[in-house]
């Protein structure tokens, strides 16, 4: 953990909402489990991919991406290479903010006020008018961020919820529905009746779900298309760009400037 700063600030209608900011390091397969508390988090990714599982609802964040918590509920976060997040906690209701996790598109502004949070050495207060001036603008700015449109649901069945968690942490593993339904110990008609009752959409939808998500990440933090399709086991950019553009109805580029 490095760099804690805690800040006090005035949200929007002259709500107080105390905060502090800290970072944590992981390797690949490291994970952080964070309780259900009376915090509110917004959770960062500042290098490298992580996932996070949230009740019932999975997020794979980059760095363009952030993951708002409201309080009361917990979280899992998980390294899939070295990668380090950083996490703003509120002590205090944020009322113009979402009442479940809900991922966001980051602005740059967002991303400098978070840094700038963090920057502290754990011996500031943050009662100086700078501080609460950072503070009660990241608010403002929070409630005014875009929602990424694209959810992966995971189900409550153990044996299906372990082959959801492979798939996330390689996205590119293109095995069919009867190697996973051995993979899971279930027939096939159980595997994919159960899915599709758990999760509300057929396991080929899901899995495609779950590299769209990937994808928009990737290429959101800059990396090109072309890497995005090979890493997500796609033969060609034009191939990816095919299926990106029939699911979501616009080219990646695009899409990403609309979102």
């Amino acid at each position: 953990m490095t760099g804690i700063a805690t800040l006090a600030s005035s949200a929007p209608g002259g709500t107080s909402a105390p905060l502090f900011a800290d970072d944590r390091e992981l390797a690949a397969g490291d994970v952080v489990s964070l309780t259900e508390s009376g915090v509110a988090r917004l959770i960062v990714a500042v290098r490298g991919p992580v996932t996070i599982t949230a009740g019932d609802r999975l997020f794979a964040l980059n760095a363009s991406g952030g993951l708002w918590l409201p309080a009361g509920q917990g979280c899992r976060v998980l390294g899939r290479g070295a990668a380090c997040v950083r996490m703003v906690a509120f002590d205090r209701p944020v009322a113009s903010m979402p009442t479940m996790a809900q991922m966001f598109v980051l602005s740059p502004l967002v991303h400098a006020l978070i840094v700038a949070m963090a920057a502290g050495d754990g011996a500031r207060c943050g009662t100086s008018d700078r501080d609460g001036a950072l503070a009660a603008l990241l608010v403002q700015e929070l409630s005014a961020l875009p929602e990424r449109p694209l959810r992966i649901t995971l189900p409550r069945d153990p044996r299906l919820r372990r082959v959801c968690e492979a798939i996330v942490a390689r996205p590119a593993d293109d095995r069919g529905i009867d190697e996973w339904s051995r993979e899971a110990g279930m027939a096939r008609r159980t595997f994919t009746q159960s899915f599709r009752d758990e999760t509300g959409m057929a396991f080929a939808g899901w899995r495609r779900q779950v590299r769209l998500a990937e994808a928009a990440e990737r290429i959101a933090a800059g990396q090109p298309i072309g890497r995005v399709a090979y890493d997500l086991g796609y033969e060609s950019s034009s191939a990816f760009t095919a299926m990106f553009r029939r699911t979501l109805g616009a080219a990646p580029t695009h899409w990403m400037r609309r979102n």
